[in-house]
């Protein structure tokens, strides 16, 4: 009996300890690619991002995905976009298949761009994806300073996250 409660005692540790590991582990994770994300977007290296560095991210994947150069995104476009990045992923040995959450019946990525389409045509003009980056920088600029610091992405980071927590406990 002795022996029996001590092998269970030493598996729920064991169980445990792998789980506290692994949590540490994926905040270890978002730790990497949030300093990864910063350096890409932190071209100067002045410790803030400013909206032009913001900006010229956003308007190079606009440019990628806006294949005919017509200043519009279409739906076609967007799914090349995607597939092109899903195989690119594939190459790099990163996880394959379709990462999409549904909420509502629309994965976020759609529910994303339906706020971006503000005119509802189903294509993404050059002026909603300037006017959806505007009100992104202003939503993570927490302090209105034109720049966005590490300490304001990360919050935002944790702010999203939570509210993600909470919509799954819905």
């Amino acid at each position: 009996m002795q022996k029996s409660l001590t092998i269970a005692l030493l598996s729920a540790t064991a169980i445990l300890f792998t789980g506290s590991t692994m949590a540490l582990a994926a905040s270890g994770d978002r730790e990497a690619r949030f300093e990864r994300m910063m350096t890409h977007l932190d071209t100067d290296q002045s410790g803030a991002v400013s909206f032009e560095e913001f900006a010229k991210s956003g308007d190079e994947r606009f440019a990628r995905m806006d294949v005919d150069e017509d200043g519009l995104v279409t739906p076609e476009e967007r799914e090349a976009a995607k597939a092109a990045a899903m195989e690119e992923r594939e190459d790099r040995g990163g996880k394959k298949g379709k990462r999409s959450r549904k909420r509502g019946g629309k994965g976020l990525g759609e529910a994303r761009l339906d706020r971006v389409d503000t005119d509802q045509d189903g294509n993404i003009s050059l002026a909603e994806h300037n006017a959806a980056q505007q009100q992104h920088f202003a939503s993570l600029d927490a302090d209105g300073s034109g720049a966005v610091t590490s300490e304001e992405f990360k919050a935002q980071m944790e702010n999203r996250r939570a509210q993600m927590k909470e919509r799954r406990w819905e």
